[in-house]
């Protein structure tokens, strides 16, 4: 489930320029309005997102 969910974050911040890709996704997942992920798994997602930049 939350495989599935960071590769269908994984563009999230395509445009964005280079230097803050990372930590702006990451800071995107935080903040994502969703309430069928628990605390743990928001910040693994927003870990995942981070790296993939």
């Amino acid at each position: 489930r939350l495989l599935e969910a960071a590769c269908n974050l994984s563009d999230l911040c395509w445009n964005e320029h280079e230097d803050v890709r990372g930590d702006l996704a990451a800071r995107r997942v935080l903040g994502l309005p969703v309430n069928c992920v628990t605390h743990k798994e928001r910040i693994w997602l927003a870990t995942a997102i981070y790296h993939r930049y």
